[in-house]
């Protein structure tokens, strides 16, 4: 069976660029990487390394990102082709990517077809002085949920709240929504339960002190089922008994990668990544700023170093708070 792409090098290059378009994309488009567009002219579908698809107003509109990865600059044949395949493809725009820069006919070629070019190239930690993230580095805290224990109370035939419930693991996939992705666990509406009474965990001190809170989500018959023996059925209350702290990650400028994002109109977006140990496995925490050299967010990610069956069960919040690490430790 042949491989998608050559080298994963190649993929990983092409990874970054689609989490970078994703997180300077407008809210509600949907970054895919790689895709596969059907051509307007042959009917086949081509893959691309990464589309870009949202709406203005009632119009869909496509964006197509193809990566590069080699020692030297891309080339005009290389943007003669993308700019044939934008239009067989029916999209808006393309995006050529290279971790060379572009020669100075392919940069004329680019402009001459409306193709947008970017470079994307590692910097070091002493090249990135002057950027948004805070000279000292950074200071990541984070939520966490702990001995999370859980309790289901369904709906009798009649509509009416059982007066029994069972406890249930949290971590366990056995509710079904049609407004979340399904099965899921417990343990993520207890991030949903976060969002919407955030003032239920306020109290929270952000010095690692533990405190235990009580509370549960009512749900409307339909909204949520559970799966039982005798199959799915509404669920009336979920309860959540959950002891609730901060944990905080400090990350060096020196212990991070750091990425140039740039535009052939001078415009640049920053992005930095770090990783931190945390509980079992490992957090990655990235940065990255407008093209205005603006913070524009934070994202992180959590990978385990054990099976997830034999991993702790505690879970963190996903949005982490960056601060200098010269503040006085509280979160912003």
């Amino acid at each position: 069976m042949k491989s998608r792409r050559p080298a994963t090098e190649a993929q990983q290059f092409e990874q970054l660029v689609a989490r970078i378009e994703a997180a300077a994309a407008p809210l509600g488009a949907v970054v895919k990487s790689p895709d596969r567009i059907r051509d307007l002219t042959t009917g086949r579908l081509r893959e691309v390394d990464a589309s870009i698809r949202y709406k203005v107003g009632t119009v869909d509109v496509l964006i197509t990102v193809e990566c590069r990865k080699r020692s030297r600059k891309a080339d005009d044949t290389w943007i003669e082709q993308l700019a044939t395949k934008r239009a067989k493809l029916g999209a808006a725009k393309t995006i050529a990517v290279s971790a060379r820069g572009f020669s100075s006919s392919a940069a004329r070629t680019a402009a001459y077809h409306g193709i947008e070019l970017r470079t994307l190239s590692e910097v070091s930690a002493v090249e990135i002085e002057g950027w948004f993230l805070p000279p000292g580095g950074t200071v990541n805290v984070f939520r966490v949920f702990d001995k999370v224990e859980c309790v289901v109370f369904l709906f009798d035939p009649e509509g009416q709240r059982e007066q029994a419930g069972y406890s249930v693991d949290a971590f366990a996939p056995v509710f079904f929504s049609d407004f979340i992705h399904s099965p899921l666990p417990a343990a993520t509406l207890l991030h949903l339960l976060e969002r919407i009474r955030p003032e239920e965990f306020a109290e929270v001190p952000l010095d690692g002190t533990k405190k235990q809170i009580e509370t549960g989500i009512t749900w409307e018959p339909g909204q949520l089922q559970a799966a039982t023996s005798s199959g799915r059925r509404d669920v009336a209350f979920l309860g959540f008994l959950v002891v609730v702290y901060y944990e905080s990650r400090a990350c060096e400028l020196a212990s991070g990668t750091h990425h140039s994002y740039a535009g052939s109109d001078g415009t640049e977006v920053q992005r930095s990544t770090f990783e931190a140990e945390i509980f079992d496995g490992v957090a990655t925490f990235e940065f990255q700023s407008t093209d205005e050299g603006k913070p524009a967010g934070v994202g992180w990610s959590f990978r385990p170093k054990t099976p997830a069956a034999e991993t702790s069960d505690k879970l963190s919040s996903e949005a982490p708070i960056s601060q200098d690490d010269e503040a006085d430790g509280e979160g912003r």
